[in-house]
């Protein structure tokens, strides 16, 4: 991924810590780069997608792991960000890393994370 990443001239900084927690220290729109590779459940992996999008600078590149057979849920989430938003999946490697690039013009994309509430219904925020 670094290498890839390189044509584009971007310096990254690996943060470790809980995805959920992380995001509340970057401002929107302050990062040209995310590479996401976390908990792979749907739900999760749609939290992460809702959580970071509005952190990815516009023409930014959002990074994706394990985009796999292996990783449904993974799978899943992005398929359903790219058909909601007519977003292009690019393949990075042969190692089930994709990426996709936020519209440039500020397009403002759907990342709505519908989750199941205690009674079984669905709720949305």
């Amino acid at each position: 991924i670094l290498h890839k990443m390189s044509e584009f001239h971007c310096r990254f900084r690996l943060h470790h810590g809980i995805s959920h927690d992380m995001v509340h220290h970057f401002n929107n729109e302050s990062i040209k780069c995310i590479f996401l590779d976390g908990n792979h459940a749907y739900a999760a992996v749609k939290q992460d997608i809702h959580d970071w999008m509005p952190k990815l600078q516009r023409g930014g590149y959002f990074y994706f792991d394990d985009y796999g057979a292996m990783f449904m849920g993974t799978v899943k989430a992005i398929d359903e960000l790219i058909d909601r938003n007519s977003l292009t999946l690019q393949t990075a490697n042969m190692l089930g890393n994709v990426y996709i690039q936020k519209p440039r013009d500020g397009t403002e994309l759907d990342t709505v994370y519908v989750y199941p509430d205690n009674k079984g219904y669905e709720s949305a925020y």
